[in-house]
């Protein structure tokens, strides 16, 4: 489910109307997001994957975060190139640094 193509509501209902199906038969569900933008449901649901196991607030989901500097072939002058095509370091930062706009 890539999260950023819904609106906050639209993602949170997608999302629970899925869940029982997902929890009843053992699925996995990968929620895939870049270019992160302000969505408070997606939010809650990453911050409580990070939290310890023992959490009474835990949720099922872990967090992978993959940065562009762990792809192969992606250094800093890759970066520069991203930056310029992208129009600013904002833009950049928003979709590869995972940081909020």
């Amino acid at each position: 489910m890539e999260a950023n193509i819904f609106h906050n509501d639209l993602f949170k209902k997608s999302y629970m109307s899925i869940l029982p199906y997902i929890v009843s038969n053992n699925c996995r569900l990968i929620i895939n997001t870049f270019g992160l933008k302000n969505n408070e449901f997606l939010d809650e649901l990453i911050k409580h994957s990070e939290l310890p196991k023992e959490a009474p607030d835990k949720n099922m989901f872990e967090t992978m975060r993959i940065y562009w500097w762990q792809i192969d072939n992606r250094d800093d002058r890759w970066k520069e190139k991203q930056i310029i095509m992208m129009g600013g370091e904002d833009e950049f930062d928003n979709q590869f640094n995972l940081k909020t706009i």
